[in-house]
């Protein structure tokens, strides 16, 4: 991820042709990056197995189908976090005309659509952040077998939920410097804090203890 991640700044921060990258000492400087992951790779891979890594028991169309799946799903609870639960279950989709797959195939192409015309547009911090979100998210979407049932977990979404936050503040400070939709973007803003607040104190009583943080766990299943 960390050599991906240097790549996402060069490229939109810095600014950097992309021409350069194919350059020896451009290389040398990513593959520097590269090597560490890949000793940790190989030094886990005796205890975890390769099936931890590729999931055995998935065909290549439910891999596919479950990047999608999961993709959205990650999009969706970062844009609505309610409710937040301990275990979500997730099924595989026993065909590829499910309005399910469809809609999340429409998502992750809206998602990549917007990184393609912040890039071209010279967007630095929109691009970056929309970057930094399918980055660190790329791994619990690639690496689905070992997980057991958990292959959605909002403890996945730490790392990518920073690039979503950087882009939610991008946006929400372009539209307050507009002087003319000031007023109705600073509403619309203590409108969602005040909300957020309400949902998040809400959710504070489903972790009073054990009992009750499974028992609302399952009144969502």
């Amino acid at each position: 991820v960390t050599p991906l991640l240097f790549f996402a700044i060069d490229l939109t921060v810095f600014s950097m042709n992309r021409r350069a990258f194919v350059r020896r000492e451009e290389l040398q400087r990513y593959l520097g990056f590269l090597l560490v992951p890949i000793v940790f790779l190989v030094l886990r891979m005796p205890s975890l197995g390769f099936g931890y890594f590729y999931g055995e028991e998935w065909t290549f169309a439910e891999r596919f189908s479950a990047f999608l799946t999961l993709f959205a799903q990650y999009v969706g609870k970062l844009l609505f976090p309610y409710p937040l639960l301990i275990s979500y279950p997730f099924q595989k989709l026993g065909s590829f005309f499910s309005i399910q797959l469809f809609a999340s195939f429409v998502l992750v192409s809206i998602v990549f659509a917007a990184l393609f015309i912040a890039y071209m547009k010279r967007k630095r911090l929109e691009a970056l952040s929309l970057l930094w979100f399918i980055i660190f998210l790329l791994p619990v979407l690639l690496v689905l077998g070992g997980r057991g049932e958990n292959l959605f977990a909002e403890r996945y979404a730490f790392l990518p939920s920073v690039g979503f936050s950087l882009l939610a503040g991008t946006i929400v400070w372009q539209w307050i410097r507009n002087p003319s939709a000031r007023i109705v973007a600073l509403c619309v803003v203590f409108t969602l804090v005040g909300f957020s607040w309400f949902i998040v104190f809400q959710n504070t009583f489903s972790w009073k203890d054990n009992i009750a943080l499974y028992t609302e766990t399952l009144r969502h299943e």
